[in-house]
């Protein structure tokens, strides 16, 4: 089955010394060098279409990998992207600060997206890169090219988690805890505003979460 040649092809890529950047679900993604420039080859047991098409649209955006081209490897459908060198996020902030301006990075990335019609869904640390103090935005998957009204809110509201969850490792916030307080309840009481007025279910939801956790943390009365 696909699942067994994913792993087949996983072990035969160890032997040819190419690395292995992650597996996931039905999807393997590989780090090939092709006349002496690194790429990032995804493979995967599922249709690519979706990925394909949101970085195809999202093409030209400063913090999106390149989409080249679609492809095959025995029988299962492949993609080459750009290789973006460096940390997820997660791993970044465990040996530098980030930029006092690094959200308002991320927020131009994602109203760029939007632009474009396309809501990324998936905004979490795992799927941020961070190169030079800059964001990258990897895994299109669940990406929606038709975005709606309450797809982008959610985006937004992913935005506002990361900030609640890394904004002490923001450059003016690592030794100034009065300035940390400030500026996290000034994210929740948007949280708390934006629950008031959202009519779309799962947002509210997420929304709750987050609230929740930061009443469990002594963040919200």
């Amino acid at each position: 089955d696909r699942k067994r040649m994913i792993a087949n092809i996983k072990s035969g890529l160890k032997l040819n010394g190419i690395t292995i950047l992650g597996v996931g679900g039905n999807a393997l993604v590989l780090k090939i060098n092709l006349l002496g420039k690194d790429y990032a080859l995804k493979i995967s047991t599922e249709k690519l279409a979706n990925e394909i098409i949101n970085l195809t649209k999202a093409k030209g955006i400063t913090g999106i990998p390149k989409f080249y081209f679609e492809t095959s490897v025995q029988g299962l459908q492949a993609i080459l992207v750009e290789y973006i060198v460096g940390p997820t996020l997660n791993d970044y902030v465990k040996e530098y600060s980030l930029p006092n301006d690094f959200f308002e990075r991320v927020e131009i990335i994602v109203k760029q997206l939007h632009a474009r019609g396309i809501a990324h869904r998936d905004i979490q640390d795992a799927n941020i890169m961070v190169v030079g103090g800059y964001p990258y935005f990897l895994d299109f998957s669940l990406a929606s090219p038709k975005a709606t009204s309450a797809q982008e809110r959610f985006d937004f509201i992913f935005v506002d988690t990361l900030k609640l969850q890394y904004m002490k490792y923001i450059s003016k916030y690592r030794n100034n805890p009065i300035a940390l307080n400030a500026g996290m309840k000034e994210i929740l009481n948007s949280l708390v505003e934006r629950l008031r007025t959202e009519t779309n279910r799962e947002n509210r939801e997420t929304i709750e979460i987050t609230l929740r956790h930061a009443r469990k943390l002594g963040l919200l009365t």
